[in-house]
């Protein structure tokens, strides 16, 4: 699944580009889970809430610091897709699937026609109403079978039970989230 196109910098540094505000950690990671063909189709996605507020708190890896770049928006839903209000950009449109046990996959559309899928794997916690993102990069010890290193330090996804799998050992591990996002209105 590796791309052949492009060299892999200069797509992910293009994609990274057009990722909308909740996803402004990303660039940080060392490494994604991507697809090259949507693991998730608004057939198959779920749709946890009706709006949520994007602002990305602290983490043992993620600084924020109130002059750095505005983190902050809100994704809606709107036609079958979470979309940013403040964008019509595709690539600010996210796709969730439930994969059981209260564990969700994030799937973030690509911006351009070569660009890839981006996952990332949250849990919903309607107490607090917020969701919090726990995996979103993948690490050497998440190659496997369904999600093979096709670039270094980047995991293709061919099945996002994969990923719902890496997540779970992920959480039993006692991993700190990456983020924790707001939501404002549960659906």
């Amino acid at each position: 699944m590796a791309r052949t196109d492009v060299p892999a910098t200069d797509w992910i540094s293009q994609m990274r580009l057009r990722i909308p505000a909740i996803l402004v950690i990303v660039p940080l990671l060392s490494g994604c889970f991507l697809s090259d063909a949507p693991l998730i189709t608004e057939e198959t996605a779920d749709y946890p809430f009706m709006r949520m507020n994007y602002e990305a708190y602290p983490s043992e890896r993620f600084v924020y610091t109130p002059d750095g770049p505005d983190t902050t928006d809100t994704l809606i839903l709107r036609d079958g897709v979470y979309r940013l209000t403040a964008e019509a950009d595709r690539a600010a449109e996210i796709l969730v699937r439930h994969v059981g046990d209260g564990l969700y996959i994030i799937q973030l559309m690509p911006g351009g026609a070569d660009d890839p899928y981006l996952y990332f794997a949250a849990t919903l916690d309607r107490d607090e109403m917020r969701i919090v993102l726990h995996r979103a990069e993948a690490l050497p010890g998440d190659f496997r079978p369904g999600a093979a290193e096709c670039e270094p330090e980047i995991a293709c996804l061919s099945d996002i039970g994969v990923l719902a799998d890496i997540a779970r050992e992920s959480i039993a591990a006692g991993e700190r989230p990456v983020a924790w996002l707001d939501i404002f209105e549960l659906h």
